[in-house]
Order: C-alpha cells, then sequence, then structure tokens
C-alpha cells in the first residue's frame, strides 16, 4: 500500500510540474509575439530555464528520482527571481498586473516547489 500511494504521489508531482512546463511553454511563445524587442530575449531565455526546469522536475518525479528535490528547490528559487524581476521590470501602468501575477500564480507555485522538495527528500526516494 506504502509503495502504491508513493507512486500516486509521483504520477500527481509529475502531472503538475509537466502542466507547468506546458503552460510556461506556450506563455513564452506568446512572449515572443507579444513583448517589448529590448526585453523579450532576458524573458524568453528566463522562461526557456523555468520550462526545462518544470519538465525535468516532472520526468523525475515520474521516475520517483531523488533528485528531483534538487530541481525542484531550484526551481522555488528561480520562481522567486520571476517575480522579482517581473514587478521591477514592469511599466508602472503593468507593476500592479505583475504583483497580482506573482501573489497568485507564482509565489504559490514556487511555495508548491519547496514543499514537494522536502517532501522527496522525507520520503527518501532514490
Amino acid at each position: 500500500m506504502t509503495t502504491h500511494i508513493a507512486h500516486r504521489d509521483g504520477a500527481a508531482a509529475a502531472f503538475v510540474f509537466l502542466g507547468g512546463a506546458l503552460a510556461v511553454g506556450v506563455w513564452t511563445v506568446l512572449l515572443g509575439f507579444y513583448a517589448s524587442a529590448d526585453v523579450r530575449p532576458l524573458w524568453i531565455g528566463f522562461d526557456l530555464l523555468l520550462t526545462a526546469g518544470m519538465a525535468l522536475t516532472g520526468w523525475l518525479a515520474r521516475r520517483r528520482d531523488g533528485r528531483a528535490a534538487l530541481t525542484a528547490a531550484g526551481l522555488a528559487a528561480l520562481m522567486l527571481a520571476d517575480v522579482w524581476f517581473d514587478v521591477m521590470t514592469a511599466r508602472p501602468g503593468y507593476r500592479p498586473t505583475s504583483i497580482v501575477m506573482g501573489l497568485t500564480l507564482e509565489l504559490p507555485f514556487a511555495a508548491v516547489c519547496a514543499v514537494f522538495a522536502l517532501r522527496v527528500r522525507a520520503r527518501g526516494w532514490r
């Protein structure tokens, strides 16, 4: 029974992280069309890094690989950096939107990443 629960947790985490990778990947494509030219390379590069981190974490979670704790912890740090730079680089008219997105999407996802990393370490995935 414990193995079944652990397997289900890995599958659920994989779903969350791989779904996040898909969502951020689509967002990155949209940035390519709509972001201003001066910040486009910055945000596309950073969001590609987030997408890769989410995809790798999802893949490792699906395999119940303990290294998922490392990638999730790194992803949590990147999400915090993303919030900071989103807010600080936003034009004044877009700053409230950046703050709301940070509070409702990015910070909660960073918390999910951190909690997942701690749970993987506590459960001793190999």
